[in-house]
Order: structure tokens, then C-alpha cells, then sequence
């Protein structure tokens, strides 16, 4: 087997190459080290820009695999570069399909999307099969959500085989800025003890656990959409305490600070996985506070 993964020094393209390593005959890397100089396990490294179609005359043409993780991704890019966020995940987005169309072989594409697909949704816990709606269609959050949208409907109607995994709030050391965990992480260590949205909930996934389940349905289902995370849900304060304690300190010498949500910011998160489980029986992801251990013990 030949796997291509993308968005390979990102948080989850970094930990599907190192799980892969060792189950694929050639594992290719792309990413244009745009967010920091994590340089995945793998075969072969690209420094290379996806969104110009050029870059992929540098591409083999005989991948069985794509795992497709190239985007601009962190919620912070989402309102501060909306534009940029859109016109560039739909472009990468359009160009990899695209070219997977044009290799010796039919691949295998594994496209990450997010629960931002669905974050308008009114459901208690969000399924695959929940309708997806658009409120407020200028608000710049958005910009990220409707090109993971667009991504979507245009790989499930080119053709190819496809795996749509959907994921809830992924999280590592690798962690970047603009998303919870890290900014968290970084207040903490900096003495900042502000907390935005403190009593919105969230069910965070440790990429290990993520990625487990990814290789699991890539190597037995196609043409699947899949929300990949963890259904135990927690309070973002909460989840700001037990990194604190992870971190060494003691929460009662805390006065936490708590700052509004940003428009458009969803009060709860909590997906459905129950197609995971019937996928994939002994799916057991650790616990937030066990992944924060895993990621910052000290």
C-alpha cells in the first residue's frame, strides 16, 4: 500500500502518519509548515501549497490512500481571516479531489471534516443524519464550517471512494493556537486564568483515540460519513480546572475569570457516536482529564 496524508504536520495528520508508519508499505507527507516545523514520521516529506494546482506535479500518481487533514484550521483564523479561511480550504479541497481523480488507481480518500458541519443543529447530540443549516450567513465563524461543507458534497458526488469523518473537538500536544486546549494551556503557564464561555460543554477527543478509529473504518468501510470524537461531555470551565491541575496547580488559589463566548460559538457539543460503536465494537476513547495527562502531565 501507498498512503498520501496531507496537513501532515498538523495535530491529526501528525498522528495518522505515526500510526501508519508501520502498517503501509509507503506513507508520502504534505504540509507547508505553515503553523511550525512538526515534521511527521513518513517516507517522504513535500513542503508544498495544495491550494496552487502546480504543487501536485510533484506528487507521485500511484497512491491507494489519501488521507486528506490540509486546511487552515483554529477558530481564532475563523473570525480573524474568514476569507482567507474560505477561499483556501475550498481550493485544496477542490485540487486533491481533483487530482485523486487522475492517479493510475482509484484511492481511498479520507476526508476531515468537523462537527462545525453541523453546529447549527438543535438535536441533543449531533448524528451524521442531522440536517445541516446555515444561521446567519455573514458571521465569519462560518467561513471554515461552509467550505468543510462544500467539501463534503463535492467528494461524495465526484466519484471516488470516501470515508467523511467528522470530528469533535480533537486535541494533543500538538495542539495549536486558536484552539481550546492550547490557548488554555497557554494562559495557564503564563498566569492567566480567564476561561471564555466557561459553561458551554464540549466532548473532547484525544487524537490517538481519533486516529485509532480513522485507520479502523478506512481499512473496512467506503462511502461512509462517521462523527469521530468522544461522547463524554464536559463543562469548558471544568475542562479548564483539570488542565490547571495537570499543569501543578492547585485550583482553589484560582480566581478564574470568565469571559463571553464569541458570536456564534455553540453552547453545547455532544456527538453521536453510536455508528462509531456499531463500526467499530471496542472503540473506547480515554477520559479529557486522562488525555490532558497524556498530553501535559508533568
Amino acid at each position: 500500500m501507498k498512503v498520501l496524508v496531507t496537513g501532515a504536520s498538523g495535530l491529526i495528520g501528525f498522528e495518522v502518519c505515526r500510526q501508519l508508519i508501520d502498517r503501509y508499505a509507503s506513507v508520502h507527507a504534505v504540509d507547508n509548515l505553515s503553523r511550525g516545523l512538526d515534521y511527521p514520521t513518513c517516507d517522504r516529506f513535500y513542503n508544498l501549497d495544495l491550494s496552487n494546482p502546480a504543487s501536485f506535479n510533484e506528487l507521485d500518481n500511484d497512491y491507494d490512500v489519501i488521507y486528506h487533514y490540509a486546511a487552515i484550521n483554529g477558530t481564532a483564523h475563523f473570525y480573524d481571516k474568514p476569507n482567507d479561511v474560505a477561499r483556501t480550504n475550498t481550493l485544496i479541497d477542490m485540487n486533491i479531489i481533483e487530482f485523486a481523480k487522475t492517479l493510475k488507481i482509484k484511492p481511498l480518500i479520507v476526508y476531515a471534516s468537523s462537527s462545525e458541519v453541523v453546529a447549527g443543529s438543535s438535536t441533543e447530540s449531533l448524528s451524521e443524519t442531522d440536517n445541516i443549516y446555515v444561521e446567519g450567513i455573514s458571521n465569519p465563524r462560518w467561513s471554515y464550517r461552509i467550505a468543510k461543507i462544500m467539501g463534503e458534497n463535492y467528494i461524495r458526488n465526484s466519484g471516488l471512494n470516501y470515508l467523511v469523518c467528522r470530528y469533535f473537538n480533537i486535541y494533543s500536544s500538538l495542539s495549536k493556537e486558536g484552539h481550546f486546549v492550547a490557548d488554555q494551556v497557554k494562559k495557564i503557564r503564563n498566569g492567566v486564568f480567564s476561561i471564555i464561555g466557561h459553561n458551554e460543554t464540549r466532548s473532547f477527543c484525544h487524537a490517538s483515540d481519533a486516529v485509532d478509529a480513522t485507520l479502523y473504518c478506512a481499512d473496512r468501510y467506503l462511502n461512509e460519513v462517521v462523527n469521530i470524537g468522544n461522547d463524554e461531555e464536559i463543562e469548558i470551565g471544568e475542562a479548564a480546572k483539570d488542565i490547571a491541575e495537570v499543569l501543578g496547580l492547585e485550583n482553589d488559589s484560582i480566581n478564574w475569570e470568565h469571559l463571553n463566548s464569541r458570536h456564534g460559538s455553540v453552547t453545547r457539543r455532544l456527538p453521536n457516536i453510536e455508528k462509531l460503536r456499531s463500526l467499530y465494537p471496542e472503540y473506547l476513547p480515554m477520559s479529557f482529564k486522562e488525555g490532558i495527562y497524556k498530553s501535559f502531565g508533568i
